[in-house]
């Protein structure tokens, strides 16, 4: 299934406190060959919403520039040159000396090191930057079978990809496991709980094991929401009962609205794979319905006009609900993301689309299947708000 995941995190570099520094002050010295005095850099940290925040800036003189603050605990930061659009190398603010050796050309390029933190995630670098190597070294390849239609040399080169993909994954998994002190875990966890959703069990046990200092960190319980979020809608868990309100105005929960068998079904106006999927899950509506199918539409969108506006425009007559709340209790960040419900409100079925959510559904019922779609559409992220 073709997956378009919301964007989690860019890599990063952490600093750790030394002799001569308080141990909540951080030092940042760089390296900006090829930069004229004058020159802006800008430091920015993560806000709430994970968007880059500016917090200082520091002046570039004879090819050097300096960074002194405090942050009250370790955090995700970025460096990048004013009024320019290349891009940033993250960095983590904790304290401690750190240097940077700042590549104005390619700025996620940049060698930022100095403390033991650093150099795990020095490490882990390496290893993301040799995968991204393997995978981009393969793009002349696949566009020339593209070109002579070798569907068989695309499919081996497909395997390739996915089989480096799948390299680095573990070696994160691992890397969080190995090294439960480590900044760089908490960071690798929560990238690999939003793409590898089937290691939940996995992941949820490393960060289980994560020092005290890691998990109560303001990253930290986030990912803790997270996992939780994740545990209670596991399948085999009860669905959270959720009330939002109706095209009407009214107030509808998740209760009210079931069926026999119930699909609850996460979309959004914009979502442009959302309204390519709504046909196929109507001819699943109107074939399964008067077997016991009931469907709750749960829009996040943030413009109701727009909302109703696609309900219309789609002609999708099965109830609707719009709430940002329930798709956070649900933990989703890509849509569309359907939930199965049998006929004790439990999760049977996760994120199917197509014949394969029909399918399903049919064996929930106990009826035979109609094979009334045969496609299914992609996904989208969710954006910040």
């Amino acid at each position: 299934m073709k997956k378009i995941f919301l964007s989690f995190l860019t890599v990063g570099t952490l600093l750790v406190s030394c002799d001569n520094t308080k141990s909540n002050e951080y030092q940042i010295a760089g390296d900006a060959p090829g930069l004229k005095d004058g020159a802006k850099l800008v430091l920015s940290e993560q806000d709430s919403l994970g968007r880059p925040k500016s917090i200082d800036t520091a002046v570039v003189k004879d090819g050097k520039f300096k960074f002194t603050g405090t942050s009250n605990e370790t955090k995700l930061g970025f460096l990048s040159l004013l009024n320019n659009r290349r891009g940033s190398a993250p960095i983590i603010l904790e304290g401690g000396d750190i240097t940077v050796e700042f590549n104005k050309d390619t700025i996620i390029k940049s060698v930022i090191k100095g403390t033991p933190n650093n150099d795990d995630f020095a490490k882990v670098l390496n290893k993301m930057s040799a995968v991204s190597d393997s995978i981009n070294g393969m793009k002349d390849e696949m566009r020339e079978l593209s070109q002579n239609k070798n569907f068989d040399g695309i499919k081996v080169l497909q395997e390739k990809r996915q089989a480096y993909q799948e390299e680095l994954s573990n070696y994160e998994i691992n890397f969080s496991k190995e090294n439960p002190d480590s900044y760089v875990s908490i960071l690798l966890l929560e990238k690999n709980l939003m793409m590898q959703k089937d290691e939940f069990d996995k992941l949820a046990s490393i960060f289980d094991n994560l020092n005290n200092d890691l998990k109560n960190s303001e990253k930290g319980k986030k990912l803790e929401e997270q996992i939780n979020s994740i545990r209670k809608t596991k399948i085999g868990a009860v669905a959270p009962d959720f009330s939002a309100k109706t095209l009407e105005g009214e107030n509808l929960s998740l209760n009210a609205a079931k069926g026999k068998v119930t699909l609850i079904d996460f979309w959004a106006s914009w979502c442009v794979p959302c309204r390519k999927e709504n046909p196929n899950v109507l001819k699943i509506y109107n074939a399964y319905h008067k077997d016991g199918l009931n469907i709750l539409g749960v829009s996040v969108d943030k413009a109701e006009d727009k909302w109703k506006e696609a309900v219309a425009a789609d002609h999708i007559n099965w109830q609707h609900v719009i709430s940002q709340d329930a798709a956070r209790t649900y933990n989703i960040t890509q849509i569309p993301t359907t939930f199965l419900l049998n006929e004790k409100g439990e999760i049977v079925k996760k994120n199917l689309r197509g014949a394969e959510l029909e399918a399903a559904i049919a064996e929930a019922l106990g009826v035979a299947n109609k094979n009334v779609v045969t496609e299914e559409a992609g996904k989208m992220p969710i954006p910040n708000s």
